[in-house]
């Protein structure tokens, strides 16, 4: 028995001994980080960093402290001093890494949660949403480099009409995911809805590069092509947009109102005008058979026929059109031109009437 108590002696006195190997300060700094008083714990930390400047455990401690003070650069920072003098608590500053990373992501999350619901989205209190999920984020990438961080920040910016840190937080997030084509496809669109068009072409080739057969990247690569003036090669990629996405009405809409604009350009005399209204005619019809709501779709249609004297059918798509939309100035007046056209005055005169009431209205 005698041996036994001096056993349990010795282990009190090696556990008092290890546990004095702790500074005052930083025993100290434990304790009120312990009971929620961060502040004071943060003070007590400091002063033990700056006395142990080589112990571990005092930078892992200040980091853990940083982190209940939301300050996640100086969090990383102890975490990393820490790492660099020992790992002796890697699993620990990995956990608290995660634990603050999610923490951040969520509230910014949140913030850009609210901004979508408003419904008041040009309102102060819309755009305060916009700038703390901004803040949000912003912090979660220093505890850990994320693509969508920099993506949603890039979105913020976008709805605060600040192009230039929206280019800027595309770029981050192509760089810490190059592999992703949504990417490519964003920092397309950028420049697409600047109307750089060569430099959205430069950009949606990038995504091309990663899947040659994605449709949004296909059709948008055709649409900035087009818009560059680089007609030949925007049909291609049209097609092929086409042959991936059948059921999307844009694209043989698009395609159609090209071959459209490419005909009036040409010489009346040209013999090639003819073919090239034939496949604006072929794309466009394609474009309503998809889908018959497109309000622009008839008088694209009628302006084809007339051009190509094929008035009977001009006729038909006005007047289908005339159905859904009976006060479209637009359709009555080429209904006016296909019958005048045609030989049929009298119908036609009453076409020219009604476009006229419409006008005056």
């Amino acid at each position: 028995m005698k041996n036994f108590f001096m056993f349990l002696g010795l282990l009190l006195t090696i556990n008092f001994i290890f546990l004095s190997c702790r500074s005052p300060k930083l025993e100290g700094a434990i304790v009120e980080h312990s009971v929620g008083r961060y502040e004071r714990a943060l003070e007590l930390v400091l002063e033990a960093t700056q006395e142990e400047p080589n112990n571990a455990e005092a930078w892992y401690w200040l980091g853990e402290i940083q982190y209940r003070n939301n300050n996640p650069k100086e969090m990383t920072e102890a975490f990393n001093k820490s790492l660099e003098i020992s790992n002796q608590y890697e699993e620990k500053i990995k956990m608290t890494r995660i634990k603050c990373f999610n923490d951040l992501y969520n509230d910014g999350v949140n913030f850009y949660n609210k901004y979508t619901s408003s419904k008041n989205k040009d309102s102060e209190e819309a755009k305060q949403y916009l700038e703390k999920s901004i803040e949000k984020f912003s912090k979660a990438s220093i505890v850990r480099k994320s693509y969508m961080s920099h993506k949603i920040i890039a979105n913020a910016y976008m709805f605060l009409e600040d192009n230039e840190n929206n280019l800027k937080h595309l770029l981050i997030a192509s760089e810490i995911k190059p592999d992703t084509i949504q990417a490519w496809i964003d920092l397309g669109n950028y420049y697409y809805n600047n109307e750089d068009y060569e430099k959205a072409i430069e950009y949606f080739k990038k995504g091309l590069d990663k899947d040659s057969l994605n449709s949004d990247c296909l059709t948008m690569y055709a649409q900035s092509l087009n818009f560059a003036g680089r007609f030949e090669e925007a049909k291609t990629f049209f097609i092929k947009a086409m042959e991936r996405n059948p059921g999307e009405k844009a694209l043989p809409f698009n395609l159609g109102l090209v071959y459209y604009k490419k005909a009036l350009a040409m010489d009346a005399g040209d013999e090639n005008r003819i073919n090239v209204l034939k496949e604006a005619a072929q794309y466009l019809q394609r474009a309503y058979e998809i889908d018959q709501e497109i309000e622009n779709i008839y008088t694209l249609l009628s302006y084809t026929f007339i051009e190509l004297k094929r008035y009977d059918e001009a006729i038909e798509y006005l007047n289908k059109g005339l159905d859904l939309y009976p006060d479209k100035y637009d359709l009555w007046f080429n209904l006016g031109v296909a019958y005048a056209k045609k030989g049929d005055p009298k119908k036609a005169e009453e076409a020219f009437a009604r476009a006229d009431e419409l006008k005056k209205e």
